[in-house]
């Protein structure tokens, strides 16, 4: 079947994410079917995988789309970038896990010739699960429709093949669409004047993990098609697709219904009428026996229990999502071939350009993320409420911020979006918000995050937002690997480049004053330092800090020479530290940044510091390390009086040095969010 004019004939395009394990197989049927018809160009779409995927394409002899993490990621977005870097008469859709029947194609690619009103042609489709005892077939046909199926109801997967003349004249898939892409494509194709065909004869061999179970409703659930089809529903409404609209979903809905039923009940026992509440649930667990004894299974029963009200939340979310153009899209990645070593080519970014990020973060005050959001052009955002460090109020807190950060998010339609953790439900909100308006993220993870004993529960859901973000912040090495072991990537950026006038206003108290940075948290050793004050009659002490949150026997123990300072204005706090002759920043606990070390840097202040690895890394000059306790912080003021120029000139040293690295861990992290830096390094 040669093509005239030198016009290639057929091209297939693979879409694959972590397809290691199948796609060598995928890419040899593919080749040889491409070969009994004349043979054609094979390219593979990778979805930013870490498994070696993107190298067996290449090893295969194929040209390969590296996309990178920074973009969207759904098969309709990457169907509709190889769709737009291919040229050829027809072309041909597969999926990395799928392995095409070598019959398919000849037959297919007949059917056209025969008809040139045809626009697809596709086939049947048997799943084979991967279970515990080896690969077992699934019991019946993926797509249920009749051979032949009428053109008013399409019924094909992904896999299909297109004519291009039909696909460029219905406008490719929607990139932005995460589910039933093919319905809508099959839809405005049909609405262009063409027709599509599924023939009686199996087109592919699917390998994929069981139907009911929990690792499918994961990988559904991450892989976005549950809110796609919230997506579709609105999309095929707005065309006046009923039938497409609802169908398969009549299930959700219902559950949907009886869920809002059993608030109505809630209510009603709330204001202390019973009856609904115990009706409500009787029918429900009359409702699920029923269900548990017609499928012969407890768990198979709980699974699609489990699955409806999550489709059914997701759905909600996606049909808030509103309608992008696919001009509006937006790629970044590679294109790579077997040829030259190291042969690579960097793609233009396709669409519109990044608009920008923003950064959210729920304290009342925060500087390191004011300094990332300065040093990066990014408007910071302090969303809080209430009392600070207050659990009780948590709950109260937690709705009010989030609506707060839904209604910024709202407003400024970021690319992207840094969120500070802790709190650990800001980022899940963030990545929450994210499958509705489609931004990137990056979380900033604070050492508390992973230390304190108040947020190690969390340390399950860190680990499930850090391999969905584009990049965790963290501020030292150990905690980059904890966060690269998670399947996730880390970013270090371990110093502020704080912009603070060493000679503007300053409050001094004392001929010789020492400023204790302190938050009265659990690892700050304030007790200690009372102690050394104690001992030190002569030296003025500030702590700064809120001391409500000190235990009532350490507000009674204050010396006579130590002033609580309170939560005071920013101006007032940074004369403060003008007018201290030392600063101090303690911690018990290591792998733990000190804000108050960068602001004694940035101030070229001598620095009383905690003796841990991390500390006396960064905190090499200028500074004494102590081990928190009195004596070690008595010995560390009374070295400094002894020679305080030596100590303000060390750091004046230490903040050039500092603030080079500040530079570059900065750059690093903004090529990040514009997608300049490669998705396989890292820091």
């Amino acid at each position: 079947m040669a093509s005239p004019d030198h016009e290639a004939l057929i091209s297939a395009v693979v879409i694959a994410r972590n397809e290691a394990a199948t796609l060598g197989s995928c890419l040899d049927a593919a080749r040889r079917a491409l070969d009994s018809v004349g043979g054609g160009e094979i390219l593979l779409v990778d979805s930013a995988s870490s498994d070696g995927t993107s190298e067996i394409g290449i090893e295969a002899g194929c040209r390969v789309l590296t996309v990178r993490k920074a973009s969207r990621f759904s098969p309709s977005a990457m169907r509709w970038i190889g769709a737009a870097r291919t040229r050829s008469r027809y072309i041909l859709f597969l999926d990395g896990d799928c392995v095409l029947e070598a019959d398919f194609l000849p037959a297919a690619l007949r059917v056209f010739e025969e008809d040139a009103s045809m626009g697809v042609v596709a086939g049947t489709r048997r799943d084979f699960y991967v279970t515990r005892n080896g690969i077992v077939p699934a019991s019946d046909e993926y797509y249920r429709s009749p051979a032949g199926a009428p053109s008013a109801r399409p019924a094909y997967g992904g896999c299909a093949l297109y004519r291009r003349r039909a696909l460029d004249e219905a406008g490719s898939f929607d990139p932005f669409l995460r589910a039933k892409e093919e319905e809508d494509l099959a839809h405005r194709i049909i609405k262009a004047g063409y027709r599509i065909e599924v023939l009686p004869r199996q087109m592919i061999r699917h390998l994929t993990v069981p139907r009911e179970s929990p690792r499918r409703l994961m990988r559904t659930l991450n892989h976005g098609f549950y809110v796609g089809r919230g997506q579709a529903a609105r999309l095929f409404l707005a065309r006046g697709l009923f039938r497409s609209a609802f169908r398969g979903l009549d299930r959700v809905l219902l559950v949907l219904v009886h869920l809002a039923l059993g608030a109505a009940c809630g209510w009603a026992a709330w204001e202390s009428v019973w009856w609904p509440a115990w009706l409500w649930v009787g029918l429900s667990l009359a409702g699920f026996a029923l269900f548990a004894i017609r499928g012969r299974s407890v768990s198979r029963a709980a699974y699609y229990v489990a699955e409806w009200v999550v489709q059914g939340a997701c759905l909600f979310v996606g049909f808030m999502v509103p309608w992008h153009p696919a001009d509006r899209f937006r790629w970044e990645g590679e294109e790579r071939r077997k040829g030259k070593e190291g042969d690579r080519t960097p793609m233009a970014v396709a669409g519109s350009p990044l608009r920008r990020w923003v950064f959210i973060t729920w304290y009342p005050y925060c500087r390191r993320s004011d300094a990332i959001g300065k040093q990066l052009g990014v408007p910071s955002y302090l969303v809080h409420y209430f009392r600070f460090k207050a659990p009780l109020l948590a709950p109260f807190k937690y709705v009010l911020q989030t609506l707060r950060t839904v209604s910024i998010l709202l407003r400024e339609r970021p690319d992207g979006v840094l969120v500070a953790n802790p709190p650990v439900a800001a980022p899940f909100v963030i990545w929450l918000v994210s499958l509705l308006l489609g931004h990137r993220f990056i979380v900033d993870a604070h050492s508390g995050a992973f230390q304190h004993t108040l947020w190690r529960w969390s340390l399950p859901l860190q680990r499930f937002l850090a391999r969905r973000a584009l990049a965790t912040i963290v501020t030292n090495s150990h905690m980059a690997q904890e966060v690269r072991s998670w399947g996730g990537r880390a970013e270090l950026v371990q110093d502020l480049a704080l912009d603070l006038d060493p000679a503007g206003e300053s409050t001094r108290r004392g001929n010789f004053h020492v400023v204790f940075v302190c938050t009265y948290s659990v690892d700050e050793p304030v007790d200690a330092v009372l102690e050394a004050a104690r001992s030190l009659p002569e030296v003025q002490f500030s702590f700064t800090g809120d001391p409500s949150y000190a235990g009532r026997g350490i507000r009674k123990a204050v010396p006579s020479n130590v002033r609580l300072t309170g939560f005071i204005p920013d101006r007032e706090y940074l004369a403060l530290l003008r007018g201290a002759d030392a600063i101090m920043s303690l911690t018990r606990e290591d792998h733990t940044m000190q804000r108050g070390g960068y602001e004694a840097v940035a101030l070229e202040k001598p620095l009383i510091t905690s003796d841990w690895p991390l500390l006396r890394e960064v905190f090499s000059r200028g500074a004494v390390h102590v081990d928190n306790s009195p004596a070690s912080i008595v010995a560390a003021v009374r070295t400094i009086q002894q020679a305080p120029g030596a100590f303000r000139e060390g750091m004046a040293a230490l903040r050039r040095i500092r603030a080079a690295v500040a530079a570059a861990q900065a750059e690093n992290l903004r090529r990040l969010c514009e997608g300049r830096l490669d998705e396989g390094s890292r820091t």
